[in-house]
């Protein structure tokens, strides 16, 4: 005797893949937030690297640990929006794509917070990184002046 799988007619706009990856990028999002909004209300005054890059060891900084989880969600959605291409799920590819988008912009900050990690521990010019174009605003403390000291 065998079993007969019988499929159902409706079937879900979104599968549980993408629904679980758009929670997932939510939730990692919101706590970079909150540690964000933290380190630059309860340093101080101090720099953001002493909070984002506390060590000379890369793989212990929680700015690090964020970029690699950046981008393994960036291959997740990049794997899913391939997936759905080759299903033929449009809610998918459109959801790959928005997420591989954010994502994007998510990584061009994190390397914008990079160069002004860098700005403040004196490795580039505050000249060099507006000249770069990671921002439009002024830093408040300029090059060479250490974080955290009220000159």
């Amino acid at each position: 005797m065998s079993l007969k799988v019988i499929s159902s007619p409706i079937k879900a706009p979104l599968g549980f893949g993408s629904l679980f990856l758009a929670f997932v990028i939510a939730c990692v999002y919101f706590i970079y937030q909150i540690n964000l909004i933290f380190s630059a209300v309860a340093l101080d005054g101090s720099c953001l690297y002493t909070f984002w890059q506390p060590s000379a060891v890369w793989w212990e900084s929680p700015y690090w640990l964020v970029v690699f989880i950046v981008i393994g969600l960036l291959l997740w959605s990049a794997i899913l929006g391939i997936s759905s291409i080759f299903k033929h799920e449009v809610s998918g590819i459109v959801l790959g794509a928005l997420a591989i988008v954010g994502l994007s912009a998510w990584l061009y900050g994190l390397a914008g917070m990079w160069a002004a990690m860098e700005v403040e521990r004196g490795n580039i010019s505050e000249e060099q990184f507006y000249e770069e174009g990671w921002v439009n605003w002024r830093m408040l403390d300029g090059p060479g002046k250490p974080c955290g000291k009220n000159n």
